[in-house]
């Protein structure tokens, strides 16, 4: 499924597979960083 799936942001975005690369990446940094923000916030 992940195969397809940057394929497919391949295909509609006309990307290299180096951009695609990139933005999945970049992608993967941002929803790393969004659930560690969790843990400084006080209750």
């Amino acid at each position: 499924m992940a195969i397809t799936t940057v394929l497919m942001f391949k295909r509609v975005f006309h990307l290299t597979l180096r951009a695609v690369q990139s933005f999945i990446n970049s992608f993967n940094k941002l929803k790393s960083a969004d659930s560690l923000s969790g843990l400084f916030l006080r209750k």
